[in-house]
């Protein structure tokens, strides 16, 4: 009694895995064909927009995808071996719009069960096409901000953007302090426990470092509209 019982919990295990590696593998065929559409959309949207198209071609290339295609790519892999049934669509709306791919199809237990004719899986990709990115025009004034910053920059040359690291002795902390009057307290991403030795700090800072490599003494700098500065004030160096 317990070899049948083995035996069909043995089968029922292979069959679970047997699905999902069917609908891993022809998810990532899914992906990978409609990864390299969407990528060279751009390219399509480029002749079409360019009014030298004589030929057609942007449509040809609009098109060069089809239920063919995704149906002997998915033939050439190991799943195809346990596949019935196979149907597969596409849709792409032109150069602005998206493409949408799926594939249905029926996978076969590894023992035939009289009248069950297996699981029905079905795959889909969805994107939206890339064809670049072109900004909106604007006369309002930008301005430059850094992360956590509580002023706003008018040049991105203000000497306040420059970055500069000091090396300084971690016993002259409570002498030290930063262009702005702020005292310098450890910072919470290199800083673990007593600090002892050399620190690094900045002189527009208010945060000192044990390493040079600290993540926080990276100045990323956002080009932001000015209306979007919120709450910062201007910074004095540009004034």
């Amino acid at each position: 009694m317990i070899l049948p019982v083995a035996f069909s919990f043995a089968m029922v295990i292979i069959w679970l895995i047997r699905i999902f590696g069917i609908h891993s593998e022809i998810g990532a065929i899914l992906g990978d064909v409609g990864a390299s559409y969407v990528e060279n959309s751009y390219v399509y949207a480029a002749i079409s927009n360019s009014g030298e198209d004589e030929d057609g071609l942007s449509d040809i290339c609009g098109n060069i995808i089809t239920e063919g295609d995704l149906i002997m790519r998915i033939r050439k892999s190991y799943a195809y071996n346990f596949v019935e049934d196979l149907y597969c669509g596409v849709t792409a709306t032109g150069a602005n719009g998206y493409v949408d791919m799926w594939a249905d199809y029926m996978v076969q237990p590894p023992v035939k069960i009289p009248g069950y004719k297996g699981m029905r899986l079905h795959n889909r990709y969805y994107s939206k096409q890339f064809t670049g990115y072109t900004p909106e025009h604007t006369d309002e004034e930008m301005v430059y901000v850094t992360k956590d910053s509580e002023v706003y920059h008018t040049h991105i040359n203000c000497t306040a953007l420059k970055t500069t690291i000091n090396e300084v002795p971690a016993s002259s902390l409570n002498k030290k302090r930063s262009k702005n009057g702020s005292k310098y307290y450890a910072c919470e991403k290199c800083v673990k426990g007593k600090t002892s030795g050399n620190v690094y700090i900045t002189p527009h800072g208010n945060r000192y470092h044990t390493r040079t490599d600290c993540p926080e003494l990276k100045l990323n700098i956002y080009k932001i509209p000015l209306s979007e500065a919120g709450g910062k004030r201007k910074c004095f160096y540009c004034e």
